[in-house]
């Protein structure tokens, strides 16, 4: 998609809801070339179960009209805690409803000081109030890989969307940024407020767990290998497979 300005490969869902949809892949082109179709064709004959497609279509550079918006859990933050003044884009995924994360965000257990991941997905287990695994009944679930999460050390570590290793490192940065201006500056401030903002979350995040590890493997399967980890979400989350 880099031989046109403006080119474009996005996944989307189609279909009456996000709960009964497909994923395809498109990929926009200002002006589609029948070589491109013969890409898509043979991506297709690869993976016949994935649905892709080529339109023409192309995307602009959309900074010079960026707006004030609210950032995805200023509506769980005290007001005191949002400041607009600046806009920053953080380097890592920020959901538009921290309550509702999609899939393919960053991730982390809460005790991690390095390693990242990224949410692959959401189970909805079906599971009778009888059966020994009742306690789990009507809860949602994250997988992930076990090697993200699972330490020798923590064996059920809580774990954090967006990524707290990612956080961290951004709080840190705009902190040594903030000292190359002066003192009481606009640029010091602006810096300043952007990590207080990225503090409130991680703080908001430890009072709003989104979930707990549950079980996880990392071993050598049928000469394959098996590195998967499933998060019990909490229930004040809404979970849906989607991007």
């Amino acid at each position: 998609v880099s031989d046109q300005e403006g080119a474009f490969m996005a996944p989307l869902l189609r279909g009456l809801s996000r709960t009964s949809a497909i994923l395809p892949v498109m990929f926009g082109f200002p002006n589609p070339q029948q070589q491109h179709y013969e890409i898509v064709k043979a991506l297709y004959s690869l993976f016949p179960d994935v649905h892709f497609f080529c339109a023409k279509d192309f995307i602009k550079p959309c900074a010079d009209v960026l707006q004030s918006i609210p950032k995805p859990m200023e509506t769980h933050l005290p007001s005191e805690s949002i400041t607009t003044s600046f806009q920053f884009s953080p380097p890592y995924r920020l959901a538009a409803d921290a309550l509702k994360p999609p899939i393919s965000m960053s991730l982390s257990s809460d005790h991690s000081s390095k390693m990242t991941g990224t949410l692959g997905g959401y189970l909805f287990p079906q599971i009778e109030k009888d059966s020994e695994l009742s306690q789990f009944a009507g809860a949602s679930f994250a997988i992930t890989c076990s090697h993200v999460v699972l330490s020798e050390s923590h064996d059920y570590p809580h774990v954090s969307i967006p990524s707290r290793v990612l956080q961290s490192t951004y709080k840190n940065t705009l902190l040594e940024e903030s000292r190359r201006y002066p003192k009481d500056s606009t640029e010091e401030k602006a810096f300043l407020d952007e990590s207080q903002r990225i503090e409130d979350n991680m703080k908001w995040q430890d009072e709003n767990k989104f979930g707990q590890v549950v079980w996880g493997e990392r071993s050598i399967v049928n000469q394959k290998l098996s590195d998967f980890a499933i998060i019990k979400v909490g229930s004040q989350y809404k979970c849906e497979n989607c991007l």
